[in-house]
């Protein structure tokens, strides 16, 4: 089974909601019939891009990077040859699909203390996630300042910290910065262990533009 991470338009007012689901055919439906609650008197909706995985994991995690900051940016460097009809540059079909909608259940669906231990380690995933953009996000600002620095960063009155690992210049390709930064969450594991997220960020490193983002599972 695959899950995807999408973006919609919407025709009313142009603006994008982003999503994970694991039917994308029926979730579609269900927006355009307002049944979401967040996008509820914002249709009807078109789908401008969409991303499989086959961890629902992996694509919940997507969703969140794709909300954030980095994430708009990402989309709007990787779309920016398409115009809305508005006139901005915004997310346009990289597939216009048919579908139409979904029901959309995430269930946790375990109990008792093993249920507690795993959505724990999914908030903590999530909060070192964004603790390895906060990383990304200091060193593209120390690119454009013209004085890139690597190494730990803490924040948030000391509860969170992030590395940035290294900045190159030029790689993978002329005129592109590589950032490497990993994000930890908690700093001091409670009753589960702490959560790790090591991300890749390519860069225009003229404009900061992001290029790509991939996170690995052991630093490369």
């Amino acid at each position: 089974m695959m899950y995807y991470t999408y973006v919609l338009k919407s025709i009313k007012d142009s603006k994008w909601y982003t999503g994970a689901t694991r039917n994308l055919r029926e979730r579609l439906i269900e927006h355009n019939q307002q049944k979401v609650h967040s996008t509820k008197g914002r249709g009807p909706f078109k789908l401008i891009y969409y991303e499989a995985c086959e961890s629902s994991h992996d694509a919940f995690a997507r969703e969140k990077y794709l909300k954030s900051g980095l994430g708009k940016r990402y989309l709007k460097s990787r779309l920016k040859r398409s115009l809305s009809q508005t006139g901005f540059i915004a997310l346009v079909s990289v597939i216009l699909i048919t579908f139409v909608l979904i029901t959309f259940t995430v269930s946790i669906g375990l109990s008792g203390f093993l249920g507690r231990a795993n959505q724990l380690d999914s908030e903590f995933k999530e909060q070192s996630i964004a603790s390895a953009e906060a990383c990304v996000e200091k060193a593209t600002a120390d690119l454009v300042a013209g004085n890139p620095t690597t190494g730990a960063v803490t924040f948030g009155g000391g509860a969170y910290t992030c590395t940035v690992v290294s900045i190159t210049a030029d790689t993978p390709n002329a005129g592109e910065t590589t950032i490497k930064s990993q994000g930890i969450y908690p700093i001091t594991p409670p009753l589960t262990r702490s959560s790790y997220t090591n991300l890749v960020v390519v860069v225009d490193s003229t404009t900061q533009a992001v290029l790509s983002w991939r996170e690995y599972a052991t630093m490369p």
